[in-house]
């Protein structure tokens, strides 16, 4: 069995970068399943497709692959679709996220990223349900006002300034469509290792994700990049 490592959690927890590292030190493959989604609104958005029309949305799918290790849409890397990482597509992209249907199509896409030597696979259920086989499951926690800052420096980078209390909103509101959704709500399973990094940066929070992964699964490891 192709091993996995899932590190799940809240928007704002650094989860994509924490798994992104993660993967590029253990030289694995990795999942960013959020990009999955944006690239499905973005498809939706570039062909003018209502978003509450969810039989048309689910029409779009096919134009979604995976292939030479990475996300393509509509024939294009992910990374060339300008936008994408737009707040309006985010916005749509989580609007998407809680079709069931839509999340039940996607799974066969999600889990034909499980190739060789490995998969660190990054979302909200990523070990809950894509991978509950994971033999590693990570859920982040972080204290909202951190998540707050966080998001707010992110932005900042990016050229966007926006109130602190309006980011708080916006977080609160898409963590209350995240845990009471019907279809693979947040939350986090019983075998699965909650690291709190309110506190720690991303090289801390991603060598206690290493001391976790060395007392679980050694074997993992054995190829590893050091950190740097």
């Amino acid at each position: 069995m192709i091993p996995v490592i899932t590190v799940d959690g809240a928007s704002g927890t650094g989860k994509s970068v924490l798994a992104t590292k993660l993967a590029e030190q253990m030289s694995w493959h990795c999942l960013r399943s959020g990009l999955i989604y944006r690239g499905l609104a973005w498809i939706a958005h570039q062909k003018h497709i209502p978003f509450s029309d969810v039989t048309a949305l689910r029409a779009l799918i096919d134009l979604l692959s995976y292939r030479e290790g990475q996300l393509y849409c509509d024939q294009q890397p992910a990374f060339r679709c300008a936008g994408i990482h737009d707040e309006e597509i985010a916005h749509n992209a989580s609007q998407l996220s809680q079709y069931p249907d839509l999340r039940i199509d996607l799974l066969p896409l999600q889990r034909q990223f499980r190739i060789p030597p490995g998969l660190v696979a990054e979302g909200r259920d990523m070990g809950s349900v894509v991978f509950n086989d994971a033999s590693v499951k990570i859920f982040l926690i972080v204290e909202d006002s951190v998540r707050v800052r966080r998001r707010c420096a992110q932005l900042k980078k990016s050229g966007k300034i926006m109130p602190i209390k309006k980011v708080m909103e916006m977080i609160r509101h898409r963590d209350h469509r995240d845990r009471h959704r019907d279809a693979s709500p947040l939350q986090y399973t019983k075998d699965a290792i909650l690291l709190d990094n309110s506190e720690d940066n991303i090289q801390q929070t991603l060598q206690k994700i290493i001391e976790i992964i060395r007392r679980k699964q050694p074997t993992f490891l054995q190829n590893r990049k050091s950190i740097h």
